[in-house]
């Protein structure tokens, strides 16, 4: 009798593990399909954010191709100011020229070397407006600005000292031919009619050569009155009319001497011979 009641027990034990089991089972496949359904969203997920991403990229390739598109458009209108701020914002927005090389894809690599080489051509131009005959010393201040504010710094020291060095040369080119000037118009004076006439014509010419170079005679020449009357002199040439034909040969040999004064404005006056102005002289 106990050993019939053992036995149901112990098929009734095993009846329970049995179950148990079954359900732990059952439990595990629910899981497992539990997970599988979130292992399909997560894909699902996962494929939404790579089309976005994919669209991200596609958008930031589209305002890399229209930056360097404005870019090109403003410096082949020589809008350097807009160019530099166009510049300075995509420097400090754009995370692809932040970046270092090694992790840069490749188009990300081919937008970095084109910034670059759009950069240069803003740095020409501003070089190339330093470097202009006539320009003010404002717009010189704003354009070594430019360059400095591009990272260029060695490139407006170079240019400064350029300007620097051009106006100095202009000066003593200035002072050696007002220095000639007045030396030619000490002979006015001299009583001899061919010298007065050759110093006249010299003079006359010299005032051109200096309207030439955009520079007002009345201002860079002595504002002496023995001067003055010499330059007057030379202006109204009163005395090229004065005598005969052969007063007007001379005059017109003179001006052929000397018509290389004024027909090349960017040499000195004062590099005319002053060896063979003397020998006419005498």
């Amino acid at each position: 009798m106990w050993e019939y009641a053992n036995k149901v027990l112990g098929f009734l034990e095993l009846l329970s593990l049995n179950h148990k089991k079954y359900i732990k089972g059952k439990r595990m496949s629910e899981e497992a399909k539990e997970m599988q359904h979130e292992l399909i969203e997560l894909q699902k997920h996962i494929s939404a954010q790579g089309i976005l991403v994919q669209d991200l990229m596609t958008g930031v390739s589209y305002d890399h191709k229209t930056f360097l598109v404005n870019i090109d458009v403003l410096l082949a209108e020589h809008k350097v100011d807009e160019a530099l701020e166009a510049f300075d914002a995509e420097d400090k927005n754009s995370l692809v020229l932040k970046s270092s090389g090694d992790a840069l894809s490749t188009g990300d690599s081919s937008y970095k070397a084109a910034f670059l080489r759009k950069k240069v051509m803003l740095e020409d131009q501003l070089v190339e407006i330093t470097e202009q005959h006539f320009i003010s010393v404002p717009e010189l201040k704003k354009a070594l600005s430019a360059l400095i504010k591009l990272g260029k710094g060695p490139s407006a020291h170079q240019a400064l000292l350029k300007f620097y060095g051009s106006h100095i040369q202009k000066n003593i080119k200035l002072i050696l031919d007002t220095q000639f000037i007045v030396e030619i118009a000490r002979f006015v004076g001299y009583p001899s009619q061919h010298v007065h006439q050759i110093a006249t014509a010299i003079i006359a010419r010299a005032i051109g050569a200096f309207s030439a170079r955009s520079i007002v005679a009345n201002k860079a020449l002595p504002e002496d009155e023995w001067f003055v009357e010499a330059a007057k002199s030379a202006i109204n040439k009163p005395l090229l009319v004065a005598e005969g034909s052969e007063t007007s040969e001379i005059d017109e040999g003179d001006m052929i001497l000397h018509d290389d004064v004024v027909s090349d404005s960017d040499e000195t006056v004062s590099s005319l011979s002053t060896e063979e102005s003397f020998e006419s002289f005498v």
